[in-house]
Parts: C-alpha cells; sequence; structure tokens
C-alpha cells in the first residue's frame, strides 16, 4: 500500500491494519478530485501510478475502527483523521465561508474558508496568488477552503535572536517591539527561505531595509513583526480575490498568536478583525477532537462541538482604509523591487 503519515499511523494503531486516507490528507497528493471524493484515476493512468496501491478514501469523520491494544493499553474508536490546518480551522471555531485561520509557527499558514462549493474569481481575475484549494469531507459534502502559505515567519525571529543574537529570545524580541509605535521607516520582507507567496519564488531573499543612524533594536524588532503581518494581510487579500468573497474575521493560532501587537498589526494592515481564542497553540488537537466527537459521541454536531471554543481577545482594525493602502503599497513596493530583482536575475 502507499499513503502519507496518516495512512501509516492508522496502519500501525489500528487494529484493523486500515489502509486508508481522508480528504484533507489525500489533498496533499494531487491525485485527488475535491469536489467528488474520488482518485483522479486518468491522471494516475498517464503517471503510470497504480491505483490499487493507494488507500481507501474516508471522511475525515468516519469510523476507522479501534485502536490495537496491544499498541496503546486498550481500544479506542478511532472517529476522525484530518488534515492539521484544517482541523486547527475546526479547533479555532472556523465552520462559515468567510472565516479564516492563521496558524503561526516556523511559517504561517492562511486557510480561507469558501464553503460547499468552490466559487472562484474568473480566469481573467487579478488576483496573484501561490493558493491551493484544499477541502473537508464531512456527511458526503465537500467544504472548501483556500490556503496559502508564507515561509520563515517564526523562523525569522528564530534566526533574529539565534544566529545573529541580536535579541535574547523570541518572547523579549515581542516585548520589544510593542515598546514602539512604529518601526520608524524599517520594513522587513520575511523570504530567507524564499517567497511562497504572493509568487513561489526559491530564489527570492529577505529584506531589511530603511535603516538609519535613528534606527534601534526597537525599531528592528518592530519591522520584524510588521512583516509578518504584512504578509499575512497579503495572504489574506489574494485569497479573498480569489474565493470572490470578503473575509469576516481571522482566527489566529501557535506561538506568536500570544503577541498583541502582531495579531493588531493583522487586524490593521488586513483590514479584518482578528481572534485568538482560549486555547489557540492547541487548534490542530482540539480540531481534531471536534471532528471525532461531532457525531453523538461526545456532541450532536460540529457547530455544537465548536461552541466550546472561547475568545481570549479580538483585535479591530485600528487605521482607515487610506492609511492602510499607504502601508500596504510601500510593503507591496519592496516586494515587487525583490521579485523584479529575481527575474533579472534568472534572465542573466
Amino acid at each position: 500500500g502507499f499513503g502519507g503519515i496518516d495512512t501509516w499511523l492508522l496502519w500501525q494503531l489500528s487494529g484493523r491494519r486500515l489502509l486508508a486516507t481522508s480528504a484533507t490528507n489525500a489533498t496533499a497528493c494531487n491525485a485527488y478530485v475535491l469536489d467528488a471524493h474520488a482518485y483522479a484515476l486518468d491522471w494516475l493512468e498517464a503517471l503510470g501510478f497504480p491505483a490499487t496501491l493507494l488507500p481507501a478514501l474516508c471522511q475525515d469523520a468516519d469510523d476507522y475502527g479501534r485502536s490495537d491494544a496491544a499498541v496503546l493499553g486498550t481500544a479506542l474508536p478511532i472517529r476522525a483523521c484530518a488534515g492539521d490546518q484544517l482541523a486547527a480551522a475546526i479547533g479555532q471555531g472556523c465552520l462559515e465561508p468567510g472565516q479564516a485561520l492563521c496558524q503561526h509557527g516556523t511559517g504561517s499558514f492562511i486557510d480561507v474558508l469558501v464553503g460547499p462549493r468552490a466559487a472562484l474569481a474568473p480566469a481573467d481575475s487579478t488576483a496573484e496568488a501561490s493558493v491551493v484549494v484544499t477541502a473537508r469531507r464531512q456527511n458526503g459534502v465537500s467544504h472548501f477552503a483556500l490556503e496559502s502559505y508564507t515561509a520563515t515567519t517564526g523562523a525569522a525571529l528564530t534566526w533574529a535572536c539565534k544566529r545573529l543574537r541580536w535579541f535574547p529570545d523570541a518572547r523579549q524580541l515581542l516585548a520589544l517591539a510593542a515598546s514602539v509605535s512604529s518601526a520608524g521607516g524599517v520594513s522587513f520582507l520575511p523570504a530567507l527561505a524564499g517567497m511562497q507567496s504572493p509568487q513561489r519564488q526559491p530564489a527570492a531573499r529577505a529584506a531589511l531595509q530603511g535603516l538609519s543612524l535613528a534606527t534601534g533594536r526597537a525599531e528592528v524588532a518592530h519591522a520584524l513583526v510588521e512583516g509578518i503581518a504584512q504578509s499575512v494581510a497579503a495572504c489574506v487579500g489574494a485569497s479573498a480575490d480569489t474565493a470572490g468573497l470578503p473575509v469576516s474575521r481571522i482566527m489566529s493560532g501557535g506561538t506568536l498568536a500570544s503577541s498583541d501587537l502582531l495579531l493588531q498589526l493583522q487586524a490593521d494592515l488586513s483590514g479584518v478583525t482578528t481572534c485568538r481564542t482560549h486555547q489557540s497553540a492547541h487548534a490542530s488537537l482540539r480540531g481534531i477532537a471536534f471532528l471525532a466527537g461531532s457525531h453523538g459521541l461526545l456532541w450532536d454536531d460540529l457547530p455544537q462541538a465548536c461552541a466550546r471554543t472561547r475568545l481570549q481577545a479580538v483585535f479591530k482594525p485600528r487605521i482607515d482604509c487610506a492609511e492602510r493602502a499607504r502601508r500596504r503599497a510601500q510593503w507591496q513596493a519592496r516586494l515587487c523591487a525583490e521579485l523584479d530583482h529575481v527575474r533579472q536575475e534568472n534572465t542573466r
């Protein structure tokens, strides 16, 4: 059999020796038809890949048997198997079209829910982003999301602290960033491992610009945090344009979501209210538990399960549209300058 880490875990943990995968995990193999919940057999045939090796397709919330008592010490029901980002979206209470997840780790994943129908912008749309369409499958219905990713956001803070030793640690960096009202004209493009959005450009490089004799560590720290928020705002805007619907709120999770400054900047630069839940650091674990327990085991349905999610803080945009457009344009110009530089290098 063939599959991902989820397939291997199900095989190892299930007493049934089940060879299976779920919709959100099958998406990653690039041979899964999202709305049909089926493999793209013509594509597999063109590749010469034997379809008989592929795992059975299940719902994200499904009956996967019971755990092998010899492995875990007891036989527990296995009721869900889902990809981490959409599990995190559920754990953050994102179920309705227009709601978005922003999960911060070494990079930042942004998932915008679009509902049971994958209504995307027409081909002549001006939206420019590396957006992947994913789907959670439940009760025979695909619930689509647009996922984009900006690399090395959290990793940029680790780089500044551990490699360059500009700051003792990320916590003190975030505190220092919040001690000033602005970056003092300094900007940061977090492309330390290339760029994923708005374009996939592995040759792109990070940029820290606008330094002067008046620049201190606090302004640099603020610029690093604002660069992350600018990247998130770019992904949210591109996904909204591609989906053809406005984003109503952003639920932020992960380690960096503890920063009030970052979440306020996300709200200001995207123009979308940003929220933090009471357990934002464990969203994926909570989401898979909601999926597993939402069919009568613990709750009657998924909305009832997600009702347990409580907001800890809400950050509404504090700047007007003109100021937002000005700040976004400045950062976008520096991003475009880096992309132009990459294109010029590639033509030499």
